[in-house]
């Protein structure tokens, strides 16, 4: 379980007041002690005689309800906190943590109803809109979410750190990654030890194609935590993009190396060997990706490439007609196996394949149907 920082009203009763036993008092004190030394079940049997003597102390009832959730007991801690508030219903913490533990059992909408219920007594509740703005996000209210995040960093913007975590991950499930790199910049400078905010402004970077920013982000990310798959990854494919083969393909070489199964980091690294012209290298990436149940126009298509260049025909045939089989209107496969039947003087094949590259508009297939056509 996640720990929420319970502040539970452990106050001893160190004398009796009007119309209470000393018995129930000594109980009730021996299960905040319990508490303390985080004895939890033993807190729950002393709070228990507490109750058993009188029936609506409260405060046992809280603390119980509060044990209760340290043990993952939820449903018994909801019977508490409803005892709790039935008792006093102006006891803001009984709904909290009643709301609380539903949360934990994913019953997001009666959290909500409970943590509604102490902000109605509380206006200025922080933790009660900050749990409902987790409750919120939960069930992909992302608008109403953000308004909560938003109330609690005006209430409490001295410990902030989260709301702002939370309020940009909205924003990433929103699009709206701008708003969620300023907030993930606020979140550092609340928690600048926090390398995961690195990490996730660099990806709202990245879905923003700020790959200067970005790679600044996962280099930094990467400086602070060490070589990872997904760092890796991310900083080969923005390698990649800005046209850095070398260093792309030797980044993806190392998520495989960790991860022989990351399809992704296969693809691209099918690519920059194909950039690279290293022939050799495509072949077996792409059998790689075959092998991982990856049979796309692409990757047909790529390894019937290298296969064209390393003039290996008949498999480039091979793999552009699986190509076509898989999109029909994939002009460059035509042509490509066009180029490859001329060289096996299959010259008839050839002329079908560059007419069709011509009517799919493939760029210069028109000024070869004559020469491969000839006598047609």
């Amino acid at each position: 379980m996640r720990t929420l920082s319970i502040l539970i009203f452990l106050c001893s009763i160190l004398c009796t007041s009007f119309g209470q036993s000393p018995e129930a008092v000594e109980f009730y004190n021996e299960g905040v002690a319990m508490f303390k030394q985080k004895k939890y079940a033993e807190a729950i049997k002393k709070y228990s005689r507490t109750i058993s003597i009188m029936p609506e102390h409260v405060n046992a009832y809280y603390n119980r309800g509060n044990s209760y959730l340290q043990l993952k007991k939820y449903n018994s801690a909801i019977n508490d906190f409803i005892s709790v508030t039935d008792l006093d219903p102006k006891h803001k913490k009984g709904f909290f943590y009643m709301g609380y533990a539903y949360m934990l059992k994913k019953d997001y909408e009666k959290g909500i109803q409970n943590f509604s219920a102490a902000i109605k007594l509380d206006p200025e509740y922080s933790k009660a809109f900050m749990q409902r703005g987790v409750a919120l996000m939960k069930m992909e209210e992302y608008n109403k979410a953000i308004r909560d995040f938003s109330k609690t960093i005006d209430l409490d913007p001295d410990s902030a750190g989260k709301a702002y975590n939370n309020r940009a991950l909205c924003g990433t499930k929103n699009g709206n990654y701008k708003a969620a790199i300023e907030d993930y910049t606020n979140a550092l400078k609340a928690d600048p030890k926090n390398s995961s905010l690195i990490f996730k402004r660099a990806k709202a970077y990245l879905k923003l194609e700020q790959f200067e920013e970005a790679l600044a982000d996962f280099e930094l990310f990467k400086k602070k935590k060490g070589d990872g798959i997904e760092v890796n990854y991310y900083i080969g494919y923005i390698k990649l993009k800005n046209e850095e083969y070398e260093e792309a393909n030797e980044l993806f070489s190392a998520v495989l190396y960790n991860d022989p199964t990351h399809v992704s980091a296969a693809k691209n690294k099918a690519i920059c060997s194909l950039s690279l012209e290293n022939y050799e290298e495509t072949l077996k990436d792409h059998d790689l990706l075959i092998k991982l149940g990856e049979k796309s126009e692409d990757n047909y298509f790529n390894r019937g490439t290298a296969f064209l260049n390393l003039a290996m025909y008949e498999q480039a045939i091979n793999d552009f007609t699986k190509a076509i089989e898989v999109n029909p209107k994939l002009g460059q496969a035509y042509f490509n196996r066009a180029n490859a039947f001329v060289k096996v003087k299959e010259n008839e094949k050839a002329c079908a394949d560059i007419t069709k590259a011509a009517e799919l508009n493939v760029q210069g297939a028109d000024q070869y149907v004559d020469v491969l056509c000839d006598g047609e």
